[in-house]
């Protein structure tokens, strides 16, 4: 725990290593968790690079008080979960338009 809390920190003064850091050790299993939603490796690869994104853009102002792992996992879910939700949109959309 210790370490993420320096992580963490080191975040939001803007250490572009600590963030380096964190993308290089949870990318590729963030895009293993969203194949369990979405089927497209080139859709899960878009969000896991959307949440990072997002926290470096929202670093100053993070408030996480779960373990790292698990907040990036969350966020990584909830992404999908609007990627199915926006799908579904469409999909009726379109289908009201046949």
């Amino acid at each position: 725990m210790y370490d993420e809390q320096l992580l963490i920190k080191l975040l939001k003064q803007g250490n572009e290593k600590a963030f380096t850091s964190l993308f290089r050790q949870y990318y590729k299993d963030l895009v293993m968790f969203a194949g369990n939603f979405l089927p497209e490796k080139q859709v899960c690869e878009d969000i896991v690079q959307s949440v990072f994104v997002n926290i470096w853009e929202k670093r100053t102002n993070m408030d996480i008080n779960v373990s790292l792992r698990s907040f990036l996992l969350r966020s990584v879910k909830n992404s999908c979960l609007d990627e199915l939700r926006h799908r579904k949109v469409v999909m009726e959309h379109e289908n009201s338009m046949d």
